[in-house]
């Protein structure tokens, strides 16, 4: 049976998903995402597939997966409306390591930036913040290959997720971190990924187990950090600091106002052609 067909099909009358039913869950490959999934690599309930950004889109687009975690952009950008989950989000209000450009030339002068074409929020998110503070539109220039082939005249490169901190580029006098920016800016935190949905079966079954799992991974975020920052490149301290203080994961009401806000400046800045209502489903 397709991964689709098997998604309709647990569909059930009351609800509740057949016997042995496994939930598909799209996460991203991060050491950020790790607090939300705490627990639920050994669920008989759930399959994960881990996946970059780009390929979340599609695992929502091809029904293989119930969830994904998807950033503003691909939210706005998806085919059609899609709901949100309440039970988590990775999220800032302030200082992080999680997205970061780094500039041979002061902010004001950048005019160009490298970055990965995968990276659509945190592209759409520095479009944005030059054009509040410098009202100067970034050029993007794909980056395609590894670092180490970066051309020695590019002025500006952007990075995501752990290479921010496992792979940092040389030579670049200036650093400037997105999530503060953004809140200095806005006042606001903001929100780098949701999870995600076209339709939910068993809304309400899915929610309360991703709360346990966030809940569970609130508790051990130093354990966290000890267990999985040196496989992502972190040095302990340091992702341990990043989970505990500069990042945070429930889906308050502020969140959503910064989501909200991020989409009506992203539209007035070009980076998406609409901004579409929140929705977000009520177990």
């Amino acid at each position: 049976m397709a991964a689709n067909e098997e998604i309709r099909a647990g569909r059930s009358e009351d609800g509740r998903p057949p016997e042995n039913h496994r939930h598909r869950l799209a996460v991203l490959p991060y050491l950020a995402a790790r607090p939300l999934i705490e627990g639920l690599d050994a669920s008989a309930e759930v399959e994960l597939i881990r996946s970059s950004s780009a390929d979340m889109p599609r695992w929502l687009a091809s029904d293989t997966a119930e969830l994904a975690m998807l950033s503003p952009v691909d939210l706005q950008r998806f085919a059609r409306p899609l709901v949100i989950l309440p039970a988590g989000c990775i999220a800032s209000d302030g200082p992080t390591m999680l997205v970061r450009l780094f500039s041979r030339v002061p902010p004001e002068d950048i005019q160009a930036v490298w970055t990965d074409p995968a990276s659509h929020s945190t592209m759409g998110l520095a479009e944005v913040l030059w054009s509040m503070k410098y009202h100067r539109h970034l050029r993007t220039v794909p980056l395609a290959t590894h670092l180490s082939d970066l051309p020695a005249d590019a002025e500006a490169i952007l990075l995501t997720g752990d290479c921010v901190v496992a792979d940092p580029p040389l030579g670049f006098d200036y650093q400037i971190d997105l999530g503060a920016m953004w809140q200095r800016l806005t006042g606001l935190p903001f929100v780098f990924a949701v999870w995600a949905a076209t339709e939910l079966a068993h809304a309400e079954l899915l929610n309360e187990l991703l709360l346990d799992a966030r809940e569970l991974g609130r508790k051990r975020l130093g354990e966290i950090a000890q267990r999985y920052g040196p496989a992502y490149g972190w040095p302990v301290d340091l992702a341990r600091r990043e989970l505990t203080q500069h990042l945070s994961y429930e889906l308050t009401d502020e969140h959503l106002e910064g989501l909200q806000e991020f989409f009506d400046l992203a539209k007035t800045a070009g980076v998406i052609d609409s901004a579409r209502p929140i929705q977000v489903v009520t177990p």
